[in-house]
């Protein structure tokens, strides 16, 4: 994490950009559980595959509101870097949280059409 001061700027800053790296790495591994299911539905269509397909729908339903949700926080705070006091470091950091938190966004999105058209 780039940014170490202790200003409650920096503080929440690193928040979101921890909650958007956790985001990340939850996304990464369902992925891999979706790759292992598919697997399995391919060979045989069993209930619990199903079952565990579903889940992670539902699971990749709440990923993606939270990163819309973590996005629409993020402009805002974008358009009140002035008010809030940010720095040009906290700035950029800010952009980069945006970038990352839009990518999480992204996957969560492409990782739903997946499993929905595995659900088919």
């Amino acid at each position: 994490m780039p940014l170490r001061g202790t200003s409650v700027q920096g503080i929440l800053l690193r928040l979101l950009h921890h909650s958007t790296h956790h985001f990340l790495e939850h996304l990464r591994l369902i992925r891999i559980i979706s790759e292992e299911i598919e697997k399995k539905i391919e060979f045989s269509i069993t209930n619990k595959a199903l079952v565990n397909m579903f889940s992670l729908l539902k699971s990749l339903t709440y990923y993606e509101s939270a990163t819309s949700a973590n996005q629409l926080l993020l402009t805002k705070i974008k358009n009140d870097t002035a008010k809030i006091n940010f720095n040009q470091e906290e700035q950029d950091f800010l952009e980069d949280i945006m970038v990352e938190n839009k990518q999480c966004a992204n996957l969560a999105e492409i990782y739903t059409g997946i499993l929905t058209g595995m659900s088919d």
